[in-house]
């Protein structure tokens, strides 16, 4: 190769590097970032409905007496 070329790669090279310097996930593409994103954000969980006293109580008699 001659060296025009070389330095052509080189300059490619440091390009996809500062790219990455600049974004946190590396060369992850937009779409594939979203999805990760979404992915990581999925956190859906059941919550009970009451007051927290009701639900607090609630768990008080499903336990067993702690006996000193």
């Amino acid at each position: 190769m001659s060296a025009k070329a070389l330095e052509r790669i080189a300059s490619y090279y440091g390009k996809i590097l500062a790219g990455m310097r600049e974004d946190q996930i590396g060369d992850v593409r937009p779409v594939e970032e979203r999805n990760q994103i979404d992915e990581w954000n999925r956190t859906e969980a059941e919550i009970p409905s009451g007051c927290v006293h009701e639900l607090f109580e609630e768990q008080v008699r499903k336990r067993p007496k702690l006996r000193r």
